[in-house]
């Protein structure tokens, strides 16, 4: 009878024989190892679940977590250059321009009050048009849109650019017509974030009643 001997160095050889032939069989001809597929870019992130935690974060008293999703929710320039026309209204674009920086929090803690929610309004409703298809609204139906009459007087005046996707999160008890509702978003694709510009058209009116 012949006796084999279980050799570990001879099995430690083989061992790293093989897993040198994985690696020769998973490289490209150049050598270097395969990549895998290249990363998806982000996705745009969901609008109602961003809203719903900020509401949750706001009624549970995070200061920490609401005032963060409040402060990069909050407009920039960028945000205004992506949603109006400057070339076709100069002076409106401007008066936004200039009520942007007035009424930015200057104490972390006054971006809480840009959101006030109640513990029943949890349906959320999101509403989202083209400053196009805004335009074409007429008012007999405006009411049943979203939005806020200004907002399609604007998007009608051209100030509001016709490509730019707006939209609008309502807040309401089930089985309400009616809630608290947050206006105007867009999405920022250089920054992959939702910004809420607001109620512009208030800054306009208040400039031209002056």
């Amino acid at each position: 009878m012949v006796q084999k001997k279980f050799d570990v160095r001879q099995c430690l050889f083989v061992v790293a024989l093989f897993l040198g032939l994985l690696t020769l069989g998973c490289s490209d001809p150049k050598g270097e190892e395969s990549s895998s597929s290249p990363e998806k870019p982000k996705e745009r992130e969901d609008l109602g679940s961003l809203m719903g935690r900020l509401q949750g974060a706001v009624l549970d008293g995070d200061d920490e977590l609401a005032i963060s999703l409040a402060k990069r929710l909050f407009p920039t320039q960028q945000t205004l250059a992506l949603a109006c026309s400057s070339s076709t209204h100069p002076a409106e674009y401007q008066q936004v321009s200039e009520w942007i920086e007035a009424v930015k929090p200057r104490d972390p803690t006054h971006y809480l009050k840009i959101y006030s929610f109640k513990s029943w309004q949890t349906e959320i409703i999101i509403a989202s048009m083209t400053g196009e298809e805004l335009a074409q609204i007429e008012a007999p139906e405006a009411k049943s849109k979203g939005f806020h009459p200004g907002a399609f007087k604007l998007a009608r005046s051209g100030f509001l650019r016709p490509e730019t996707e707006f939209s609008s999160v309502e807040f309401r008890k089930p089985g309400d017509q009616v809630g608290r509702r947050f206006e105007v978003f867009i999405w920022e694709a250089q920054t992959k974030s939702w910004k809420m510009l607001g109620p512009v058209w208030r800054a306009v009116r208040e400039k031209t009643d002056q």
